[in-house]
């Protein structure tokens, strides 16, 4: 857990906390302290109700409290539980009056970002679509989605997607160039079209069957994550000059 400068608006980790500023001067300019001086903060969440923090009181369950620093200059380190854009407000009353706004952005945490959903994957195994009657035999549907009816279910697949983001995130890491974002969540979605597939047919991993649909992806995917790591590394050494 890292404190951060709050001035700049962003974005900001989930876990971090965003120190934010408020400093407070007079019709001359000259730093006072408000008679009162409240702070309120409202979550990405629109359902969510406004949290306020008043000085003076002592921390709520959350921790939070608003700390003066020296005459006119008072902060607040708030911790974001989410991601999304947050709004918050000063509202100092007395000496001097007024309401200053602002706003910071929590991203996404770096897996949640290039993570794949279900239907992308089924775009790559169509025939693994087919849902099944109560019984266990195929019912002849094949909706072109994963479904809690299909072989495998949705759940399952969602599994296979946790490891093939694990596998994903090892090779690749986390200095990721926004630009390439995209491209990760394809690479993972052939990983697990791979795991998936190899799961159904265990017998297709092994070297001499070549020509099934688990070496087609998984060479697809070596393939893959090696051009997208030299890409990355490529564009990490350029955004440094190296290059």
């Amino acid at each position: 857990m890292s404190v951060v400068d709050g001035s700049e608006g962003g974005p900001y980790d989930v876990g971090d906390v965003v120190r934010i500023v408020g400093r407070f001067r007079d019709d001359a300019g000259t730093l006072v302290n408000p008679d009162e001086l409240t702070f309120v903060v409202r979550s990405p969440d629109t359902e969510d109700e406004d949290v306020t923090y008043v000085f003076g009181d002592a921390p709520g369950d959350d921790g939070v409290e608003i700390v003066q620093e020296s005459t006119g200059v008072f902060y607040l380190d708030y911790p974001p539980l989410a991601s999304g854009v947050w709004g918050y407000r000063w509202i100092a009353t007395g000496v001097v009056v007024g309401a200053e706004p602002g706003l910071f952005v929590v991203r996404q945490p770096f897996l949640v970002l290039w993570r794949p959903v279900p239907d992308r994957v089924a775009t790559e195994l169509r025939a693994r679509t087919y849902e099944t009657g109560d019984d266990g035999s195929s019912a002849g549907e094949r909706p072109g989605v994963f479904t809690a009816n299909t072989n495998p279910t949705y759940e399952q697949v969602q599994a296979h997607i946790d490891g093939a983001v694990a596998d994903v995130h090892s090779a690749i890491g986390e200095n990721i160039p926004d630009r390439y974002i995209e491209d990760l969540r394809r690479v993972a979605e052939i990983r697990t079209a791979a795991l998936i597939e190899r799961s159904y047919i265990p017998e297709q991993s092994e070297e001499t069957q070549s020509n099934t649909i688990y070496q087609t992806l998984r060479l697809e995917y070596e393939d893959a994550i090696k051009k997208l790591a030299k890409n990355v590394e490529m564009a990490l050494h350029a955004d440094l000059g190296f290059l």
